[in-house]
């Protein structure tokens, strides 16, 4: 009888393009199935040696070709998914294919109660890479060529080998991923001659009146800027142009005619400890939510116009570029990962509900006030984390008063009155927050 079932996330590590799960399933299953869940997520087709590194140690199957790269006597069918995630915000690394290393964190989100939970892909967003692609780098130049002009021989060679006329690397195939998942499913209580329970609707946390969640929890918390039936953007005729496109606009003029070097903080550095208390570096911030949009490409330390950013940069306070900024800078607050960083803990996800509350109010507002709502809502919410772009997030209202000051300054979402104590700020919705339509 399973007791519960874990949401996790699941993120590949310096992926050229962004490709992360969410993923609800059994606690109690043992790792080799957990191994089994990973592949039908993720759109891998189980070809190559796995293992697990946890702080039981680096755990691999029962084969004797990698019995002796162990660091733990424990085999994968020996232990549970709970044994390895004892609590909310813990992380392993799943590693598959030792030649190409593609490294996966997967971290604990959520426990749910087993009569409310399902066996099923929550989100998802990116592409998983083709098999024996030669890793990210050769991922990376896969997709470079795929994006070239022209239709030269490597690049027919490669459409050939990928067997599809079409990569959409920004697309996870949902619907594909979760039929691979109940296929997956379906065989394993077929082996165990029985049957799976009907389908329950899924029901999630739940307090009283003063912290209710929204429905559909882990779709919204996730990317509620891709799902229109939890948010539209709508932006007016005549809108005057964003603050970031004026923090942007010398890296416009430039781009016109060359490359640009990507901000300094996507050399994946460590923040220094007392990064809260630096000034903040609008222009860093500003490139890093502009290579989270189609309108550049990124090659190795650079950034150059795509096609579409030919066509839409010209026009500053065009509903497209403005469009494209918002979106991506949603995004990028949302998981805090500019650069495909994969430290994301649980006060990723909390960032959209906390606009959305925002929003709800024209009023002043102290900001304590909204993390003290988070903090009841989610008690169990992980911090222990640091990150190049907000630091280390050792306390909750330094790092929105942070987050909400870009926000802020650089898209006009909300206001804010900071004073010399974090506990002293107020907030309320910006001249733009009307663009953002909730639909919860």
């Amino acid at each position: 009888m399973l007791s519960h079932y874990a949401t996790i996330l699941i993120s590949l590590e310096d992926a050229p393009v962004p490709v992360e799960r969410i993923l609800q399933i059994p606690a109690d299953f043992t790792l080799d199935f957990v191994h089994m869940f990973l592949q039908e997520a993720m759109g891998w087709r189980d070809e190559h040696f796995y293992c697990f590194h946890t702080p039981l140690g680096s755990i691999y199957p029962d084969t004797d070709d990698l019995l002796g790269e162990a660091t733990s006597n424990l085999l994968d069918h020996e232990v549970t998914l709970r044994d390895v995630l004892p609590e909310v915000g813990a992380c392993i690394h799943y590693v598959y294919d030792f030649g190409d290393n593609w490294t996966h964190l997967i971290q604990l989100l959520e426990w749910v109660p087993e009569d409310e939970g399902l066996t099923q892909v929550l989100s998802a967003s990116g592409r998983c890479p083709p098999e024996n692609a030669g890793g990210v780098f050769g991922y990376e130049e896969i997709l470079k060529t795929l994006g070239s002009a022209g239709n030269d021989e490597s690049k027919q060679g490669i459409i050939e080998w990928l067997g599809v006329s079409e990569w959409d690397p920004m697309d996870p195939q949902l619907e594909l991923l979760q039929l691979n998942l109940n296929d997956l499913i379906e065989e394993i209580f077929s082996q165990a001659d029985q049957l799976p329970d009907e389908d329950v609707a899924a029901q999630f946390i739940t307090h009283d009146e003063d912290y209710e969640l929204p429905g559909l929890l882990h779709e919204f918390l996730a990317r509620p800027y891709d799902a229109p039936e939890f948010l539209e953007i709508v932006i007016p005729d005549g809108h005057a142009a964003l603050p970031i496109t004026h923090v942007l606009a010398p890296t416009f003029l430039a781009l016109r005619d060359r490359s640009v070097p990507r901000a300094p903080a996507f050399e994946r550095e460590i923040a220094p400890t007392d990064i809260l208390t630096q000034p903040l570096q609008l222009e860093e911030h500003a490139l890093g939510i502009l290579e989270c949009t189609d309108l550049v490409t990124v090659d190795k330390g650079s950034l150059t116009l795509s096609k579409r950013g030919k066509q839409v940069l010209p026009q500053a306070a065009s509903t497209e570029l403005t469009l494209a900024l918002l979106r991506a800078g949603l995004g990028a607050y949302n998981w805090a990962r500019f650069g495909g960083h994969s430290d994301i803990p649980a006060i990723q996800f909390s960032f959209p509900l906390v606009l959305w509350k925002i929003c709800e109010t024209e009023d002043w507002t102290p900001l304590h006030a909204y993390t003290d709502y988070l903090a009841q809502l989610i008690p169990d919410i992980y911090f222990e984390c640091q990150s190049p772009f907000m630091g280390p997030i050792t306390e909750l209202l330094e790092t929105y008063l942070r987050r909400m000051t870009l926000v802020a300054e650089l898209f006009g979402l909300v206001e804010l009155r900071k004073e010399a104590e974090p506990t002293e700020a107020e907030i309320r919705p910006g001249p733009n927050a009307h663009w953002l339509q909730w639909h919860l």
